[in-house]
């Protein structure tokens, strides 16, 4: 405990002695450092690593007064590199002032891409890291403290090693200044006149200062600083001073050319032109036990090298960009360190678009410091980047860069994107600037130049714009770790605190690297922050009639309260009163709307209730609402019918024996009364019982119909012989069968086969969504006698088309596809058949059997055709066909081949469209539209309270959406209108993707937008064959998939591949095989006979 409490007080004493190089704007900063640097323990705790980002697209001025050392000042502005840039490296400033912004080649000098991005719109943050208990740096034996050389002994204990500095870049003023002699590097510092800094003529913008001071105990001294350590630490130090400078050079050197070589970030070695330390005058007769000293170096790449140390001691890992107005305070023990930083890091936030929307963003994601493009002849360094090297390979991403000529066109690597999966104790905090400011955006257009000049800035300029920085669609965008899960509007701060995982967003044309960093954070520049209501002709606060019809007023606002003029986004109207009407729900805005629009509104129903505006694109942040009271209101005349699923299947929903819809109903309205649901068979799964429900007026009756997954029962006759397979005790089929069974305990046995042993019977239990296999094995007793030809009759039935019906006999289930064959007692059966979706099912038939005869039967399965109603526009009618309500809005269904009536349900301020009459024929497809005209003031069903889902598939793949297993549409969803509550969205599956698992969403009221990105992972092929061709079973990770072989579309993993017995031949061994996304992977099982 006594060196714990003399390495707090060291900690704090020189800190604070660095405090002067603190801007005046960040006091708290300080506190914050000794805080953290005084809680030093050497028991080993839990690691934790904070990363906070703030004050977006701010950069300050560096303060020309000598007293202030150097620091940035509290006064927005470009600092004297910045022309050096522009000049050298065609660095350009797009903008001067706040928010400032710069536009470059953001390729490695040393770079040719295949496909140019051509430029990047970057600008900056600021960076708070907050790192504890960080074990991967250490002063004792064994330990690095990376920061530091080591030039003593390494087999010693090396006590505690204090570092508290600051860096950014030097003016070309500054350079001629420290050969002169006058500046503070000179009197603080000790750096001598003339010597080897730089020349002013040589400066290129990027010529770099660290500074400040730093302690090291006794042990620390000797083991680093390689003192002896035996007496006077300062008399030691002063007889070492020219060592320790040249040997701490050195060794930056050959660490920045070699294990930690910079050049793949900065196209340039680290180059240590300055490097001086002195004893701190400050501790003069103080504190013998520990050496107090200053350091000063200027360099090109020193920020890159403490970066690669930052790196290294896993502080900023998988989050890196190039630091400004630095300050680093590292504290090392004798297990573990700290970390406290705070930097001005630019090159990591660029323009972009949102990822699902044509909007203006800024993106920030998880990427590397190291340019893609990099060299050979650098091996000390081993970059792990090469996949994505533009010079090396012909990988390339789709840039969404705007204003340039690639724009939306696939482009090679700039730095490579990383996947981050937060850890317990690792934490991401981005502070969103106050939406009092207005940030800039540009226009996400394509470009017909990239040339860097002046007509380009002119360019960006023209096509810009102003709104407020908000929560926009990044990656992941969809799922448990969609990144809008951990943002608060209210706030305006995205938290994530791991453990958080994210899967990884694969390159769709180069699956084997990633398309983007994983989380990317997009935030959208959107042009509107709030939209301000008011009722027409009343004031506030509204005081309303029920059943009246009032004029509402929408206006869009920007950041500043100004009317938005030139607005053309998507907003949508709700209210807390579930029967009021809107005479348009939804408003898409155009330029000719000079920035507000009116439409009515009509409230049904007594009581408070709020009217809102939601934005469609930016539905977290922009929005408004009034509140209103409401006296009076009528009351509906009919109840809403809400029937679900679960798990989601196509089942046919019947009401009252009469078909309505598949995969479930959406708020039909009924009238009041009570009726019988059927439903239809689902292979797979055990059919619900009919149920009655009553539709009460005025409410909403809710139904969830459960289909219980079936198990699975195979049973094989080894070796395949025409036994006839008993299921407790009735006849399912000869040789063998695969069936779905409900799950229960079965008794399997098997009917006698000449000159074979009849296996005794087995009992076996098949669990819900399980398998169980049972094979009879058949020994060979040449003589035994087999089933007597005069006692059975065989029963072919085959099904046409070949469909996977369950076929019964006598009402007991016997097996799908079709019979082979079975062996029945003479006599009459009556055969039927289970639904199969999209085909009529066949009506019940008798069978007669004859002794020692075959009767074959074929079941016909018609197709059905497809029905589609559309109402037009898109309104909330109730679809009838001939007379019975089906769904909601519109349908496209499955039904027989025949003549329908449609009709069309009332909505509230248009015309109902008269019924039509439309057949249907068998495979064919008949389309209806209901055209609504409108008419102000017509009557309507009184509406629910609603919200607005909007889903996307990543890629855009043909994919049916069902939202709590009632088929929606494929390929994605705009913004469909759903009452308040939790849904489960399910996906079909795609050929070569992997089917996203169910997702819950939360819709809430007022018209409030839930949007999702299903991402569609690529499978790979996995073929596997027997040779020569044998009926084995195959087993891949242990359970059977199929006989013979198998070419099946699997998500990318590795697989054991096993195989089954086949007699007369010596099984092979299993094989491990990884399959990749995308990629084709084949295994041979080779049988020898023996």
């Amino acid at each position: 405990m006594v060196a714990l409490a003399l390495c707090a007080i060291m900690v704090v004493s020189a800190f604070v002695s660095f405090g002067p190089l603190v801007a005046e704007k960040d006091v708290g900063l300080e506190e914050k450092m000794n805080a953290a640097e005084t809680s030093a323990t050497t028991a080993v705790s839990p690691r934790e690593v904070s990363l906070t980002m703030s004050n977006m697209f701010e950069i300050y001025v560096k303060d020309q007064n000598g007293s202030s050392m150097g620091r940035w000042s509290d006064t927005m502005g470009l600092n004297g590199w910045w022309p050096l840039r522009q000049s050298n490296y065609g660095e350009w400033m797009a903008r001067g002032t706040y928010p400032f912004v710069l536009c470059y080649d953001p390729y490695s000098t040393q770079t040719s891409p295949d496909l140019d991005m051509g430029n990047s719109i970057t600008s900056w943050y600021r960076l708070y890291v907050d790192a504890k208990n960080i074990t991967e740096i250490g002063t004792d034996i064994g330990k690095d403290p990376l920061f530091v050389p080591v030039m003593g002994n390494p087999s010693q204990a090396g006590g505690w090693v204090n570092l508290s500095w600051y860096s950014t870049y030097l003016e070309t003023w500054e350079l001629t200044s420290i050969r002169a002699g006058t500046h503070y590097a000179n009197s603080y510092y000790g750096v001598p006149t003339a010597g080897t800094t730089p020349r002013a003529s040589a400066d290129d913008g990027y010529w770099h200062e660290l500074q400040g001071k730093m302690s090291f105990t006794r042990a620390a001294a000797k083991k680093f600083l390689g003192l002896p350590g035996t007496g006077n630490l300062k008399t030691e130090y002063n007889a070492s001073k020219a060592t320790i400078e040249s040997n701490w050079l050195d060794n930056w050197l050959d660490e920045g050319g070699g294990i930690y070589d910079i050049y793949t970030a900065y196209d340039y070695s680290d180059d240590i032109r300055v490097l001086v330390t002195k004893l701190d005058p400050d501790w003069y007769g103080r504190d013998p036990e520990t050496l107090h000293l200053r350091i000063y170096s200027i360099s090109w790449g020193n920020e890159v090298l403490l970066m690669r140390y930052m790196e290294a001691a896993n502080v900023l890992k998988n989050w890196q960009g190039w630091p400004d107005d630095w300050y680093l305070n590292v504290t090392v023990g004798p297990s573990m360190g700290k970390v406290v930083s705070r930097a001005v890091i630019g090159y990591h936030m660029y323009a972009v678009k949102d990822s699902l929307n044509t909007i203006g963003a800024w993106a920030l994601e998880a990427s590397h410091i190291d340019w893609a493009g990099n060299t050979q002849i650098h091996q000390g360094y081993q970059s792990p980047y090469n996949a994505y090297d533009p010079d090396q390979t012909a990988t390339t991403h789709v840039s969404w860069a705007p204003l340039t000529v690639k724009y939306g066109l696939p482009v090679s690597y700039i730095v490579p994107p990383l996947q981050w999966n937060l850890t317990a104790g690792e934490k991401i905090v981005i502070k969103l600037p106050s939406e009092s400011k207005s940030i800039i955006g540009y226009k996400p257009v394509r470009s017909t130049s990239d040339t860097l000049g002046a007509a380009k800035m002119a360019e960006l300029a023209t096509n810009s714009y102003w709104g407020e920085l908000v929560m926009g669609n990044g990656y992941p965008s969809s799922g448990p770790t969609n990144l809008k899960n951990y943002y608060n509007a209210v706030t305006k701060t995205i938290t994530l605190a791991g453990p958080v995982s994210f899967p990884l967003n694969r390159n769709p044309a180069f699956p084997t690297i990633l398309d983007t960093g994983a989380p990317m954070f997009v935030l959208d520049v959107a042009k509107v922050s709030s939209y301000q209501l008011a009722i027409v002709g009343e004031s506030a606060p509204y005081d309303l009639n029920a059943g009246q019809e009032y004029t509402l007023r929408v206006t869009a606002k920007n950041a500043t309260g100004a009317t938005v003029t030139d607005w053309n986004g998507t907003s949508s109207l709700s209210s807390t009163d579930s029967s009021a009407v809107f005479g348009q729900v939804t408003h898409n805005w155009v330029v000719g709307d000079a920035g507000d629009y009116e439409t009515t509104v009509a409230f049904n129903a007594e009581g408070s209730w709020s009217v809102s505006a939601t934005d469609a694109s930016f539905s977290m942040d922009v929005g408004g609402s009034i509140d209103v009271t409401v006296s009076g209101g009528p009351q509906p005349t009919y109840g809403l019918l809400r029937v679900t699923t679960n798990p989601a299947v196509p089942t046919m929903i019947s009401i009252d024996g009469v078909w309505a819809s598949p995969w479930g109903l959406n708020w039909v309205k009924l009238d009041p009364g009570t009726y019988t649901l059927s439903f239809s068979d689902v292979p797979g799964f055990v059919t619900p019982a009919d149920v009655e429900v009553t539709i009460v007026a005025g409410e909403t009756t809710n139904y969830m119909a459960t289909f219980v997954p079936c198990g699975s029962l195979r049973v094989i006759t080894s070796p395949a012989v025409p036994s006839t397979i008993y299921v407790n005790g009735i006849p399912r089929n000869d040789w063998g069968f695969w069936v779905d069974v409900p799950a229960g305990t079965y008794t399997v046995s098997f009917g006698a086969v000449a000159n074979y042993n009849t296996p005794a019977p087995q009992t076996v239990t098949v669990t819900s969504g399980g398998y169980a296999e049972v094979t009879g094995v058949f020994t060979s007793n040449p003589g035994a006698p087999g089933p007597d030809p005069a006692t059975y009759g065989l029963l072919r039935v085959t099904t046409n088309p070949a469909v996977p019906s369950m076929i019964y006999i006598n009402g007991v289930w016997a097996s799908p596809w079709g019979l082979n064959w079975v062996k029945l007692a003479p006599g009459t059966y009556t055969l039927t058949f289970s639904d199969v979706p999209g085909f009529v099912t066949p009506a019940d038939v008798e069978v007669t059997i004859v002794a020692g005869e075959t009767t074959n039967y074929m079941a016909t399965f018609v197709p059905c055709g497809s029905l589609r109603v559309i109402t037009s526009p898109a309104v909330p009618s109730t679809i009838y066909v001939n007379g019975i309500p089906r769904n909601d809005w519109g349908f496209w269904v499955d039904v027989p081949a025949g003549t329908y009536t449609v009709s069309f349900g009332a909505v509230a301020n248009y015309n109902t469209p008269a019924p039509q009459t439309v057949t249907v024929t068998s495979g064919g497809y008949a389309e209806v539209t209901g055209v609504f005209t409108s008419n102000p003031g017509a009557p309507g069903p009184d509406p629910a309270t609603y919200g607005l889902l909007r889903v996307t598939t990543n890629p855009a793949v043909p994919s049916m959406i069902y939202i709590n297993g009632v088929w929606a549409s494929p390929w994605g969803l705009n913004w469909v209108k759903l009452a308040p509550g939790t849904y489960t969205l399910t996906f079909s599956d795609v050929p070569g993707f992997i089917t996203p698992a169910p997702m819950s969403v939360t819709i809430g009221g007022g018209g409030a937008v839930t949007e999702r990105v299903v991402n569609f992972g690529s499978t790979g092929s996995l073929r596997v064959i027997t040779s020569p061709a044998v009926p084995s079973t195959i087993y891949v990770d242990g359970i059977a998939r199929n006989d013979w072989g198998m070419w099946a579309d699997v998500p990318p993993a590795t697989y054991v591949v096993s195989f089954g017995d086949v007699p007369g031949y010596v099984t092979p061994s299993p094989q491990t095989v990884t399959v990749t996304p995308g990629g084709y992977t084949e295994v041979t099982g080779v049988f020898v006979p023996g």
